[in-house]
């Protein structure tokens, strides 16, 4: 609706394609100043050039697409979180939740951030478990109805294509988005340990497969912080232990739904993990002494 409404504004096609320009250095912005706020300037930019050196993650500022739209939903997801964290306010959950319910709008998966959020939110203030989780389903539910609505009426399916059939359904989109699970038993054993890094190595830009050409640094780089876990402050390692729950709820979910559908195992749909990946990778990437005498 959004890009519509600009192309009728403008009467050219190619005038949608700022906004998603637009979006993009929203969530770049976003993320850099999350990260130098915790971990120092160096960290900020190094993780945005991470993000910044793929190729296809470039490409896509000059498309009029949706996927820089989960970008920037898991750059704010990833803020809310640490607010939350520091401040155990009521008022993150409700963010968080109106986050959720419009990144499944923007795109169904990126409602994992929903997930990775109430992951975070459990481990984080486990006595409020309970109450926190109804708030944040209730609201995220409620925002995203609209999209929900929409595809009953027009699809038959609130969440189509996805699972429940709907208009003009076949057996391509079965295969595709039918969340049959095709994975051998090796590939359940080995997926979890070298997804990021097969998708690093073998992906193509508009390829069967991963389809996305990541570079050298963006799903490897966040890797390394083990390595420099000695040297972070307290602060530091409590947040990158929230980033870490947010990686492994998002690396999950990428599993299941390469397991589950055709289309699964596509990069593109992880684009919203990246600021997580980004904050744990400007750590790694900058260095620790490099970002205290930022400060």
């Amino acid at each position: 609706m959004l890009y519509s409404t600009t192309v009728g504004l403008f009467g050219r096609t190619t005038a949608a394609a700022p906004i998603h320009l637009g979006i993009g250095l929203l969530a770049l912005l976003g993320l850099v100043g999350l990260v130098r706020r915790h971990a120092g300037r160096w960290a900020g930019w190094t993780a945005a050039l991470i993000l910044l050196s793929s190729y296809n993650l470039g490409a896509l500022m000059g498309w009029a697409y949706v996927d820089l739209g989960t970008l920037l939903y898991g750059t704010l997801a990833l803020i809310a979180v640490t607010a939350f964290g520091e401040s155990k306010q009521t008022r993150w959950i409700v963010a968080m939740a109106i986050i959720a319910g419009l990144a499944a709008g923007v795109k169904y998966n990126a409602g994992a951030l929903g997930l990775a959020m109430g992951a975070a939110v459990l481990l984080t203030d486990p006595r409020r478990a309970v109450q926190d989780g109804l708030v944040m389903a209730g609201v995220a539910a409620l925002v995203f109805a609209p999209w929900a609505l929409k595809g009953l009426l027009l699809y038959g399916n609130p969440v189509y294509p996805f699972a429940l059939g709907g208009l003009e359904w076949d057996a391509g989109r079965t295969a595709a988005f039918g969340f049959l699970i095709s994975a051998s038993v090796g590939e359940v054993v080995v997926a979890p340990a070298d997804l990021p890094f097969a998708a690093t190595i073998f992906g193509q830009d508009n390829v069967d497969g991963y389809g996305f050409t990541l570079g050298a640094w963006l799903l490897t780089s966040f890797a390394a912080l083990p390595l420099l876990w000695r040297w972070l402050t307290p602060r530091e390692r409590t947040l990158a232990r929230t980033v870490g729950i947010f990686i492994t709820v998002l690396w999950a979910f990428w599993i299941a739904a390469g397991w589950s559908s055709g289309v699964g195992i596509q990069t593109r749909l992880m684009i919203m993990a990246f600021p997580p990946l980004q904050r744990r990778a400007g750590w790694s990437s900058s260095g620790c002494g490099a970002s205290r005498k930022s400060r």
